[in-house]
């Protein structure tokens, strides 16, 4: 009776945050063509990714590794340990991080197509990855345990690249993404809500 409780709880969790993984994913992707022409590289780093995982070889191995890394090094607070390997896009996050440094302090311009790919890259592996590891640990049929949490890593992890991007591209303006992703939001929401509730 609990487990059905709690799983109905994750379900409708899972569905209200549903409008949030929409109005995110619009915003970034209106958000995306400021990255001084760059933004193809983005892409191409995604698509190279999704390619390989379904044609060749799923590199399994780097994303376990960055996941322990990060696990052991949180591993004296076990919810952190648990989380941040889910919620922070670990390779990623080094990677944008490492290229602002570069150009920053070194001014190594030329870096920064690559990095930008690779970021592209490890993204995708990160989320899909994450993704197939969350839907294997569910084993009820409606995976509302894999729902709830994949929409919460998927929210986290695209408003930390966001902020990433900004960091690396001034064009890339992480509070016109924010602002953006809430007031879509707001409006499916208040669209959902007079639907179900006003009387016309």
């Amino acid at each position: 009776m609990v487990d059905a409780f709690f799983m109905l709880i994750k379900i409708i969790f899972a569905v209200l945050l549903s409008p949030i993984c929409y109005a995110i994913s619009k915003s970034f992707a209106a958000e995306l063509p400021r990255l001084g022409g760059m933004e193809h590289l983005f892409i191409w780093g995604v698509v190279v990714y999704v390619a390989l995982q379904l044609f060749f070889y799923t590199p399994q191995g780097l994303f376990q590794f960055a996941q322990k890394v990060f696990g052991d090094i949180f591993k004296s607070v076990p919810i952190l340990a648990a989380v941040v390997p889910l919620f922070v896009p670990i390779i990623p996050t080094i990677i944008l991080v490492a290229c602002y440094v570069m150009i920053a302090f070194f001014n190594l311009q030329p870096v920064q197509s690559y990095m930008l790919f690779f970021a592209g890259f490890t993204f995708a592996m990160h989320l899909i990855l994450s993704a197939h590891a969350e839907f294997e640990e569910d084993n009820s049929g409606l995976k509302p345990h894999y729902l709830f949490l994949f929409s919460l890593t998927f929210i986290f992890n695209i408003l930390l690249l966001s902020v990433l991007l900004a960091l690396n591209f001034a064009e890339f303006s992480f509070w016109n993404f924010f602002s953006s992703a809430f007031d879509t939001a707001k409006e499916i929401y208040i669209h959902v809500f007079n639907q179900l509730f006003v009387v016309k």
